[in-house]
C-alpha cells in the first residue's frame, strides 16, 4: 500500500479503476482466481478475501502515517483477541496479527467517526500498490516513523475476554522465576512481567 497525501497523488491504480486486477503468478490465480475488483477512484476492494474485520476510531491530531498504521493494526488485533476470533487463539499476544495475514484499511465503509479494517492474506494484499484508507486518513502525511516515547514505562492493556488481565504476573511467580535462575532479575524487567506478564504490548 501507499500512503500518499489525499487530493495531492492520484491512486496508484486509477488506470485500473472500475476493471478487476488478476494475479500474474500461476499459483496466486490457482488460489484466488476472482483476482481483485478496483473500484471507480482506484481503491483495491479486499473484502471477498477478508476473514475478519474491525472498526477503530478516528485518529487524534498529529499522529503520523506510520504511527496510525501501528496504532490501528494494535487496535484490531486487540479487538479481535478480546472476541475470541479462532486465528488470534494459539497466538501469544493479544496484539500480533496472525501469520499470514494484514490489515487493510477501507476507504470510506465506516460509520462517522470510525474507519473500518480488514483481515486479509499477505500474498493478495501484495498483488498491487495501492492507496486505500490510510490514504484517506487525517494523519499527518509529511511525518514518516515513529516518535520515541515520552515516558519508558510498561505500556499495559487489559485483554481478557471478562475484562480482567490474565496477562499480569504476581510478584510470587516473579520470585519463584529468580529462585529458579539463581540470580535476581534486572528491576525493569520485573515490572514488565508483573504488569504485562512479558509480552510485548
Amino acid at each position: 500500500m501507499t500512503t500518499g497525501r489525499p487530493g495531492v497523488a492520484a491512486a496508484p491504480n486509477a488506470a485500473y479503476a472500475g476493471q478487476v486486477v488478476y494475479f500474474p503468478d500461476p499459483v496466486r490465480s490457482a488460489n484466488h482466481p476472482a483476482g481483485v475488483r478496483v473500484d471507480e477512484y482506484g481503491y483495491p476492494d479486499f473484502s471477498q478475501y477478508a476473514v475478519a474485520a474491525a472498526e477503530v476510531a478516528d485518529p487524534p491530531e498529529g499522529l503520523g502515517v506510520d504511527e496510525l498504521r501501528l496504532t490501528d493494526y494494535v487496535s484490531a488485533n486487540a479487538a479481535l483477541f478480546t472476541q475470541g476470533h479462532e486465528l488470534w487463539a494459539d497466538l501469544d499476544t493479544a496484539v500480533a496479527t496472525p501469520p499470514g495475514w494484514t490489515w487493510h484499511h477501507v476507504p470510506g465503509r465506516a460509520a462517522p467517526g470510525w474507519r473500518r479494517m480488514e483481515l486479509v492474506p499477505v500474498e493478495v494484499k501484495a498483488l498491487l500498490r495501492h492507496h486505500g484508507g490510510l490514504a484517506c486518513s487525517r494523519a499527518d502525511h509529511s511525518r514518516r516513523g515513529t516518535r520515541p516515547l515520552q515516558e519508558h514505562r510498561p505500556a499495559h492493556f487489559p485483554l481478557a475476554l471478562d475484562g480482567g488481565d490474565p496477562l499480569s504476573v504476581t510478584e510470587d511467580l516473579v520470585q519463584r522465576a529468580e529462585q529458579r535462575l539463581g540470580h535476581p532479575l534486572p528491576a525493569a524487567y520485573r515490572s514488565f512481567l508483573k504488569l504485562a506478564g512479558g509480552r510485548g504490548p
